[in-house]
């Protein structure tokens, strides 16, 4: 199922960036700055929104729109400099108009 293979592949994703980036060490979580602070927590809500739609808590249009607009958020301030600009190479940009595709489909189809 779709559904569950994305739900796995992003507890990998958290697992992995916690012991690369973190040293599975909350404390450094905690001390980090506040941007990326924010990121994680809005990574973890799109995560727990999937979840919501796996287990039927969340219609598939909330799970979708949710989780779309939660991801695309945590990459955003994930990836900005302390300048606040979006520091990726030109490709790394697709989310975005690939986001708005999603969520135009949604709304209209």
């Amino acid at each position: 199922d779709l559904l569950w293979v994305s739900m796995v592949t992003l507890w990998g994703h958290s697992a992995y960036s916690f012991y690369k980036f973190y040293n599975l060490d909350i404390k450094k979580v905690l001390s980090d700055k506040l941007m990326k602070r924010i990121s994680i927590l809005l990574g973890s809500a799109a995560t727990f929104s999937l979840a919501a739609g796996y287990v039927g808590e969340f219609s598939t249009a909330v799970m979708a729109l949710s989780t779309t607009v939660l991801g695309i958020a945590h990459f955003y301030t994930m990836e900005i400099d302390y300048k606040y600009v979006l520091q990726v190479r030109p490709f790394a940009y697709l989310p975005f108009p690939l986001a708005a595709f999603v969520l135009y489909n949604l709304m209209n189809g």
